[in-house]
């Protein structure tokens, strides 16, 4: 062997290979706790939210809630509340009707990502009144900070965007948390690709929705999910697929209410 490879093969040995894709743990959606009520169908990643089960689950530290749920057309949540949860939903396709005690009536499009800081408490409904079913990713996030009153917004990504947008974080995000976690969104349409890198000493998690990928060489269906390892991460659609990659700490207090 030539004095330059052997000193490069003897390099990667030692520090390994730059471009080597992070470690994954598909968690497949068919394996998920699942509910169906007619109106709405969902499956719980984490702590279960609706149903005889509700409650039940480990979070994965900050991120309490990841429900991929379904509403039917013309159906509602009843108002219910919430306090001291930072409450982000994606809608994949259709649109989404939100409501609140505060008097605010939204609707929210497919590609939206809605966030609803609930500080202080306040009720709330989510609900379809199209004829098109809605299906829309919720998650809760336990906050590092208290108190004050609820914040609502929407982001999503710019037109154009390729690869990953930064649409929630704790800052430089449209929708600010109150909590070091972050979510990364991406759309993608067939053969397109999506990189990012988790850093050292984080904590991840990817969805993908509404389509098939391939996350560093893994096949994966609509509706899985899959944990994730510090290092280089890289998406490839089969055909048009929302993407969603949540960089959390590695550790927290999990109570919530």
């Amino acid at each position: 062997m030539p004095r330059g490879g052997l000193w490069m093969t003897t390099l990667l040995l030692l520090t390994g290979c730059p471009d080597e894709p992070a470690r994954v743990e598909p968690q497949p959606g068919k394996t998920l706790p699942t509910l169906d009520l007619g109106w709405i169908s969902l499956r719980d990643h984490f702590v279960q939210t609706v149903g005889p089960s509700s409650g039940r689950g480990q979070p994965l530290s900050d991120l309490l809630v990841l429900a991929d749920a379904t509403l039917a057309p013309r159906s509602s949540f009843p108002l219910h509340p919430h306090q001291e949860m930072e409450i982000l939903t994606w809608v994949s396709s259709g649109t989404l009707l939100h409501r609140d005690s505060q008097g605010r009536e939204e609707e929210v499009p497919a590609g939206g990502l809605q966030l609803m800081s609930a500080r202080d408490g306040l009720r709330h409904a989510e609900g379809n009144r199209r004829d098109e079913p809605v299906r829309l990713l919720q998650i809760w996030l336990s906050p590092s900070q208290h108190g004050g009153p609820p914040l609502f917004e929407v982001a999503r990504p710019p037109p154009g965007a390729t690869g990953f947008t930064l649409l929630a974080g704790p800052t430089e995000a449209p929708l600010l948390l109150r909590q070091d976690a972050r979510l990364w969104v991406a759309r993608l349409k067939a053969s397109e690709r999506a990189t990012l890198s988790l850093p050292k000493e984080r904590v991840g998690y990817g969805v993908v929705v509404g389509g098939s990928a391939r996350w560093n060489g893994v096949h994966m269906e609509d509706g899985d999910g899959l944990r994730l390892s510090p290092g280089p991460h890289s998406v490839v659609a089969d055909g048009s697929v929302d993407v969603l990659f949540f960089d959390l700490r590695p550790s927290s207090s999990t109570a919530h209410r």
